[in-house]
């Protein structure tokens, strides 16, 4: 629904945790959607990064197995290069990449997490002074699959 939210509505709901979602017959509902920001807000991003982070921990602290990393949610909400098609697929794979991993986070897991949080997340290639420089070969970079420029995916790494 996160996904369907920001690929197909143009929004981020911008305060997403447990008691914004309602599970009913079957159905997941999002609701108190009255603050969401469209999806080129110049903090959406963030509040995006922040929504990961209340759903992820919300469902790791109910002991819920293969729960997705947070970049692995936020970078599966903003892929622009997951097909429709494949959305399915491709959370299989997921799932079945952390089945394999365990549900406890490693140390350096939680480090990545931690470092996530707090980076600057460039919306366009605009905001990124040198896209093919040196600094993205050292430095963990976290624009492509927001800019659409993620060469590689759960998909295509598993296809090989």
């Amino acid at each position: 629904m996160m996904r369907n939210m920001y690929q197909n509505c143009r929004l981020v709901h911008a305060d997403l945790s447990e008691f914004n979602m309602l599970y009913h017959k079957r159905q997941l509902y999002f609701i108190d959607v009255s603050q969401s920001v469209e999806y080129d807000h110049p903090k959406a991003l963030d509040f995006l990064r922040k929504d990961c982070t209340c759903v992820t921990k919300y469902f790791r602290k109910k002991g819920v197995e293969c729960v997705f990393s947070l970049r692995q949610l936020f970078d599966f909400v903003t892929d622009v290069n997951i097909p429709l098609a494949k959305e399915d697929d491709y959370i299989e794979k997921l799932m079945e990449l952390n089945a394999s991993k365990g549900d406890e986070l490693t140390n350096e897991e939680i480090i990545e997490e931690g470092v996530f949080k707090t980076s600057f997340i460039p919306r366009t290639l605009n905001q990124v002074q040198n896209p093919t420089g040196e600094l993205f070969d050292q430095q963990p970079s976290f624009h492509q699959a927001v800019t659409g420029l993620k060469e590689d995916s759960v998909l295509q790494n598993n296809q090989e």
